[in-house]
Order: structure tokens, then C-alpha cells, then sequence
């Protein structure tokens, strides 16, 4: 009876009274933050982080996606869909998404309702360039003012954005941008749609592929569809974070404003406060952004109740947790990325006075804050600092690849026989190791650095003369010349034992895709970038003439079928359609060298040819003199059946000289100039397939080597005469070919 009694005064005991106070303590700072937002509805998003509003914020995110959806005003069919993907296929969706899970709510509203905003938004023509500096948030502020402008668009006002981005190249490549810009803007007209698929089909080529398409080009497309809207908005995010494409692309996005009558074009661009792009924007409204206090309060008030709730900072005393907040809050200077590194830390402390001590010795910038992350890796194993080395540098050099496959790189070392899987890393592991310079990608991935001052710090000349972080240093390379180390790595994978066996059915690539080897796909298609440019490196020659050797051992016989399955692709023109070339064994019919003069590798061509490979020996891809010609890009060669030879793609200026000098070193070492390749029941040479693609250098190079110019040819060439006198006159200039004299 005195138990019941007991109960039904007071219904928790003293133990769990404790931890209820404990609780309330702990969410006590985060109210008393909470209560200084206007309105009750301000009090309840910033709550939202908390338990039980989460799932509605889920569902207004969802209503808010329905609705993005929901602009695609043209009905879509394949057709249309591969139209629009000729104008490139980067999404900057994923990072709008990102980005809105970042922001927390109520955050960004001096911005969003201020007055320069409301002014852009209602005046003609408008421009506005918001800039800032590194960890302010202007991503973040970037899709709270898109979302405000696309809740806008209607028949009659089109918005289109774009967040550049240094992870990815191709977010930084101007044709891309404005590409994207003139998809999102077709789809939501159906008149606009028809002036892209007219766009479309003027530079269709003579084998129905599209041709590249001109950023100038582009710019005017962009122009000619707004005059279908009253209003149209472009948002672009980060142009700083475009390299040496920054200056070029900012003069276009500002040239699509104009005085026409007929449309208004309004553009808003957010990025650092840099040289070039202030000097090209000097005529636009501009705001200085940095994180306001009441946006730092909401932040800190958040992340913090977020990582107690989930466990990942355990604060017992109440009063420390408020003592927390307001340093960050203090100690910001408007950077959110600081406060972020910050509350990583404490988490990674263990216990509360650990974190009072923290608390005085605060880093004062983002710099020092990396140092502080990168001395304590210096505090663990060899072990532990290899591992965070290694994968900050797979990160910012290697291809972008699933977290397994990443936690495969990382754990080869050179020399290396075989797969050694009891030393590949966790997942967890590497993120708790990389705490504030890592993170999971917002699609879950692939890993990705946190931030771009991280790539900043990184690679800076600071920390490569830092004694104490040299060793995390990361040279800044020229992606497209790919990393020598990057090389190595893929190399010493695909030279394992575990690869040392073939027997015909391509065992390899059943285990890659039963998940065995995670890494294979990524050494097996990235192989080619990272070793072409990087044969001067004695090293990765030895081991690039390993895997290529005369023999052709069972580890190049796997990854040439791999590489054949994934990357070479037939046209069919009695079924027409691309099919994979599995039917075709390319890789039997083949050399080493037919691969090496593909990937421009004439360092190891020219060994091949010394060792005994025949340099003019024909295969399913021609002779080696043809490879060198189409390159990695080779889509078809003297394939069986009736196919067609498909001119590839304009290359970059570095993959064409290095294709130039493949090719004249085969000259050199004897290649016949008059080798042809069967293709669509025809033979062609070298010396058609050249003028058709109008390269200049390669049609003297062989004319010059002796290429025979038969009667036969130049009745093929007939129409070249009067499509390109000019192409031609300059070959005659250089060669002084009689024969093609007389000819024209």
C-alpha cells in the first residue's frame, strides 16, 4: 500500500527525476536561443531539428521537390530527353538538394526579405553579385534564394540556376553551365523546347551525333528563348570555384542581360570577392555576405542540440552546453564552416573538462583549425596517419568512386602481391579519422572533402613548408594530366595475383560485379588518364610496361576485356543501334601496342615495337597507326558486319599532341602510311579517315611518309574539293603532292 502511495504522489523515481532535470538542462540553451525569434512558427522550425518535426520537415521538403518537378512544363519522350542531354548531363539539382539540408530555418532571412533582393526581384533587367568570404555560407544562402524565386515562376517567369562546384570538373566547364541553363529553360515552354531542338539539329553531325556546342553559341540560344517569358532568373553559384575558367565565364553569364524590349533577363551570381570577377560585375548591385548573428545563433543552437540527440556529444553539465554556444557564436567572424570544424572537435573530446580547455584555446581562423585536426592525426599511429594521408589525396586527385572501392585504394601499398583484405579500412574508420576534413557525399556515395577551403589548405605552399603537416601536403596538379601516384596505385591493383588468371569468360568481371573487387571497375577505366601523361615517372613505366607486356598476360588479358566491355561501343547499322563490343573480342585480336598507341602512351609504344610487337599488325581496331589516330575515343574500328567508322569527339590540346606524337613515333618505327581497316563492308586508309576528320598534321605526316593518293581516293574526294579548297590548300602548301595538285 505505502508503494502505491508513493507512486501516485510522485511517479518517477529518484533516479529518473535526475536524468529528466538532466535533460531539460541540456535543451535549455537551445530554448532560451529559440525564444528571441519573432514569431511562434520561428520557434517551431528551429526546434525542427528536434525529435517528433523532423518527419515534417521531411514532407515539406518532398512538397517542395513535387513542386520542382512540377516546372517541367513539356511533355518528355526519349527523344527530347536525349536532346537535352546533349547539352551536357551535370545535375545542379543534387547540390540544390544539399544545400537545402544544410540550411537550418530561419536562417538567411536579412537576405531573403531584405530590400536588395525584393529590389532585384521587381526591377527590369536587374543584376545582383553577392560575394563573401570562405565559410559564410553563400551556398546555402544561394538555394534559400532560389527556392524563393522558383515559388515565382509560373507560364510567364522561368528560373534556371547553377552551383559550380570544385569536386567536379565538369560543373566548371563554361559549355556546361550555360548548357544546363538553356535545358532547364526549355522546359518550361513548350515554344522554347522547339527552339533548342532546332538548335539541336543545326549542328547535328553527318553521322547524326551532336557536335559540341560553343559558349557563345549557348549565350545566344539562352537570349533567344527568354523573349517567350516576361521574366526569366539565372542563378549561379561559386564562379570562383572555376579555375582558369572563372574570368571567361563570368563574361558570358553578364552578357545575358541586355536592353531587349522583348525580354527580362534578371542574373544573380554569388562567389568570393575576387579580382577578375569584381572587375567584370563593377556595374552590378553588390552585397558583402557574411554570417549574421542571429543566423549564427539559430546554426549553433541547432547543430548542437542535433549531435546530443544523436549521441555524438555528450555534455553533462547544462551550463557548459550554454558556455559552448556562445564562444562559437563569438568567435565566428561569420564564417559557419568554423563554427562546423569546431563542434567536430568537441565531439571527438572525451570528457567536459577536456572541452573547457578547448574552449580557451580556440583556433582563430579556419587555417589554424585545420592545423589543430591535422596535429591531432599527428598524436595517433603511423598507421592511422597513412591512412588520412592516402585518402585526402584519392579524394582530391582520384576518380570519384563508391566508399568501398575508396577504402580498397587506400589500403595498397607498393609492392604489393595481392588483395590483402584484413588491412582495408572501415568506412567509420576513415571518416572518424578525417573528422572535419571529410564527409559522406549527400547521395552517400562517395566521400568528398568537407569544404573547399580544405582543398585550399591542402594544397597550399603554407602547409607543404609546414615541418609538422608536409606530409599531408597535396600538389595541385592539372586534372586531365591525371597523378603519377594515383598511376602507381592503379597499376600495382591490376598487377595482383588475384588478376592472374583468364579463361576466356572473363571471370574477373563476374567477380567485380558480385563485389569482390570493388576497386577493378575504377582501375580499369581510369588507368589510361593517370598513366598516359605520367610515363616519364620511371616507375610507372616499369610497371605500365609490366601489364603491357609483349606476352600479354593473363592481368592485361582481364583488364582489356573489362576495359573493351565499358568503354568501346559498335554502331550497328543493320539493327541501328550502339551495342557493346562483349560480342566482339577485341582483346584477342589485339596487341599491346594496339592499346598502348590508343591511350598515347608512346613512351612504352616505342619499347613494345624494340621488344618484337609487329607495328603494322591489323586487328578487330585496325593497326596501331589507326589506334594512335582515334585515340581512347575509338567507338568503332574494322569491326565485323556492316558498321560504320564514327570520327571522334574534338579532344583537349594535351590529348591531341600526345596523340600527335604517338603517331609520328609509329611513323618513325615503321608503320606503313597506306594501312587501312574494314569497316561497313569498305576499307578505308589513313589518309581518308584524315582529310574526313580535316587534321591537317596527320594527312602531311603521311603524305610526307609516302601514303599512296590513288585514283580511286580522289573520286572520293570529289566533294572535299569544293566543301574545304581552303583545307586542302594548305596540305598542298606543306607537302607539295603533286597528284593532289593536279587534282584540284
Amino acid at each position: 500500500m505505502e508503494t502505491v502511495k508513493r507512486r501516485l504522489k510522485w511517479p518517477f523515481s529518484t533516479s529518473e527525476a535526475k536524468s529528466l532535470v538532466e535533460e531539460i538542462g541540456r535543451h535549455k540553451s537551445t530554448l532560451s536561443l529559440a525564444l528571441k525569434a519573432d514569431e511562434i512558427s520561428g520557434l517551431l522550425q528551429i526546434l525542427s531539428g528536434q525529435t517528433g518535426l523532423s518527419e515534417g520537415i521531411r514532407e515539406i521538403k518532398g512538397e517542395l521537390n513535387q513542386r520542382r518537378e512540377a516546372e517541367i512544363r513539356i511533355q518528355m519522350s526519349e527523344e527530347r530527353r536525349k536532346i537535352l542531354d546533349s547539352f551536357g548531363t551535370t545535375t545542379p539539382e543534387k547540390n540544390h538538394d544539399m544545400s537545402l539540408k544544410l540550411r537550418q530555418p530561419q536562417t538567411g532571412l536579412w537576405l531573403t526579405e531584405g530590400e536588395e533582393f525584393s529590389d532585384w526581384l521587381n526591377t527590369a533587367e536587374s543584376g545582383l553579385w553577392l560575394y563573401g568570404i570562405p565559410g559564410a555560407g553563400k551556398t546555402v544562402l544561394a538555394a534559400s534564394l532560389i527556392e524563393k524565386a522558383i515559388r515565382r515562376s509560373s507560364q510567364k517567369v522561368a528560373v534556371a540556376f547553377y552551383y559550380c562546384d570544385y569536386k567536379d570538373l565538369e560543373t566548371q566547364k563554361p559549355c556546361n553551365i550555360l548548357g544546363s541553363l538553356a535545358k532547364q529553360i526549355a522546359t518550361q515552354d513548350e515554344q522554347c523546347f522547339q527552339a533548342l531542338r532546332t538548335f539541336y539539329q543545326q549542328h547535328l553531325r553527318s553521322d547524326k551525333s551532336p557536335a559540341e556546342y560553343e559558349t557563345q553559341e549557348l549565350s545566344a540560344l539562352i537570349r533567344k528563348m527568354t523573349v517567350f517569358f516576361e521574366t526569366t532568373m539565372i542563378f549561379v553559384d561559386a564562379l570562383d570555384e572555376c579555375g582558369k575558367s572563372t574570368k571567361r565565364l563570368t563574361k558570358f553569364l553578364a552578357s545575358l542581360r541586355s536592353s531587349n524590349e522583348h525580354t527580362d533577363i534578371k542574373t544573380l551570381f554569388l562567389s568570393r570577392d575576387e579580382f577578375d570577377i569584381r572587375d567584370i560585375l563593377v556595374d552590378c548591385p553588390q552585397v558583402s555576405i557574411a554570417a549574421k548573428s542571429r543566423d549564427l545563433e539559430l546554426y549553433v543552437a541547432a547543430e548542437m542540440a542535433k549531435r546530443i540527440e544523436e549521441k555524438d556529444l555528450r555534455i553533462k553539465d547544462p551550463s557548459l552546453q550554454e558556455h559552448i554556444m556562445e564562444r562559437l557564436i563569438e568567435g565566428a567572424d561569420g564564417m559557419f564552416r568554423w563554427v562546423a570544424c569546431q563542434i567536430d572537435y568537441f565531439c571527438e573530446l572525451p570528457n567536459d573538462a577536456a572541452r573547457r580547455i578547448a574552449l580557451i584555446t580556440l583556433p582563430p581562423t579556419l587555417k589554424a583549425t585545420y592545423e589543430r585536426i591535422l596535429q591531432k592525426v599527428n598524436e595517433s599511429s603511423g598507421e592511422a596517419q597513412k591512412l588520412v594521408q592516402r585518402t585526402l589525396y584519392w579524394i582530391i586527385h582520384g576518380p570519384r568512386m563508391s566508399i568501398p572501392a575508396l577504402c580498397e585504394a587506400v589500403s595498397v601499398d607498393a609492392g604489393q602481391r595481392k588483395l590483402d583484405r584484413e588491412a582495408i579500412p572501415e568506412e567509420e574508420d576513415i571518416l572518424r579519422r578525417c573528422s572535419g576534413l571529410a564527409r559522406r557525399s549527400v547521395s552517400g556515395y562517395n566521400l568528398e572533402l568537407a569544404h573547399f577551403t580544405v582543398k585550399e589548405f591542402l594544397t597550399s605552399d603554407d602547409t607543404r613548408a609546414n615541418g609538422s603537416f608536409s606530409n599531408y601536403y597535396v600538389s595541385p596538379i592539372d586534372d586531365e594530366i591525371g597523378s603519377a601516384i594515383i598511376a602507381k596505385n592503379l597499376l600495382t591493383y591490376l598487377l595482383f595475383e588475384d588478376f592472374n588468371n583468364f579463361d576466356g569468360s572473363n571471370s574477373c568481371q563476374t567477380r567485380r560485379k558480385n563485389g569482390q573487387y570493388v576497386l577493378l571497375e575504377h582501375a580499369v577505366n581510369h588507368l589510361p588518364t593517370h598513366a598516359r601523361y605520367n610515363t616519364d615517372d620511371p616507375e610507372v613505366l616499369q610497371l605500365v610496361q609490366k601489364l603491357f607486356h609483349p606476352s600479354k598476360s593473363n592481368n592485361f588479358m582481364n583488364w582489356a576485356v573489362i576495359y573493351d566491355y565499358e568503354n568501346i561501343w559498335v554502331y550497328d547499322n543493320n539493327q541501328d543501334l550502339f551495342q557493346t563490343s562483349s560480342q566482339y573480342n577485341y582483346a584477342a585480336s589485339c596487341s599491346p601496342l594496339h592499346y598502348a598507341a590508343s591511350f598515347g602512351l608512346w613512351r612504352v609504344c616505342t619499347w613494345l615495337v624494340k621488344g618484337g610487337c609487329d607495328v603494322n599488325q591489323n586487328s578487330l581496331m585496325g593497326c596501331p597507326l589507326h589506334c594512335a589516330f582515334w585515340g581512347s575515343d575509338l567507338l568503332a574500328g574494322a569491326i565485323p558486319g556492316d558498321a560504320d567508322i564514327i570520327i571522334p569527339d574534338k579532344v583537349s590540346p594535351k590529348v591531341e599532341n600526345l596523340r600527335a606524337a604517338t603517331f609520328q613515333a609509329l611513323l618513325d618505327l615503321g608503320a606503313d602510311p597506306s594501312c587501312n581497316c574494314k569497316s561497313g563492308g569498305e576499307r578505308w586508309t589513313l589518309l581518308y579517315l584524315a582529310f574526313a576528320r580535316r587534321n591537317k598534321e596527320v594527312c602531311i605526316s603521311l603524305l610526307s611518309g609516302g601514303a599512296t593518293f590513288d585514283d580511286e581516293l580522289f573520286g572520293d574526294f570529289s566533294y572535299m574539293v569544293d566543301e574545304d579548297r581552303s583545307f586542302l590548300k594548305q596540305v598542298i602548301d606543306h607537302t607539295g603532292h603533286e597528284g593532289l595538285q593536279e587534282k584540284t
